[in-house]
């Protein structure tokens, strides 16, 4: 049985818990049409957790909106197979 120091599980949970918030917060702006705010966002978060592979993701669809415009049927994403 491994030990850890009390308050380690709830601060680790309130980590996890603010880059949830963080990255639904970014999401909705995404979806909202505001790309470069959540472009920003999901940078600073990438910042922070640089294996956030949703969050790249994301960031790469806002850049997209930004260079190229929102892609047809925004902000529903087909995915391209299985």
């Amino acid at each position: 049985m491994l030990l850890e120091p009390a308050g380690v599980d709830q601060a680790r949970r309130a980590h996890w818990q603010d880059l949830e918030a963080r990255y639904e917060t970014a999401q909705e702006q995404f979806t909202d049409g505001h790309f470069r705010v959540a472009a920003g966002a999901l940078g600073n978060l990438l910042a922070d957790v640089p294996e956030g592979g949703p969050a790249l993701v994301l960031l790469k669809r806002a850049v997209n909106a930004l260079v190229e415009g929102p892609a047809e049927g925004h902000p529903v994403w087909a995915l391209p197979g299985k």
